[in-house]
């Protein structure tokens, strides 16, 4: 079966700017500030928990949550940089 130009184009996808996570139905946060609750907190740098480690951080520290996704990661700001942290490990 082949397929015209104009069907194939009309199913292009744009590349997606998240590489491939599904950020439907993600929470955004009224109160944005979260402590984490675990004895240390990984920030990594993509809403996995195989992505690269940013940085750690300890229990009672303070971070500011852009939101939650639906996958259950915190969208999070430390030192100026984007990361995501467990969404469990905070309160």
């Amino acid at each position: 079966m082949t397929m015209s130009a104009s069907a194939v184009a009309g199913n292009a996808r744009t590349a997606d700017p998240h590489g491939g996570i599904d950020y439907r139905g993600a929470t955004l946060l009224s109160n944005p500030t979260r402590v984490v609750i675990a004895n240390s907190a990984e920030v990594r740098s993509r809403p996995t928990a195989l992505s690269q480690v940013l940085t750690t951080l300890v229990k009672g520290s303070k971070v500011p949550v852009k939101e939650i996704t639906a996958t259950g990661w915190a969208h999070v700001e430390v030192n100026g940089a984007d990361g995501y942290i467990d969404a469990t490990e905070l309160q």
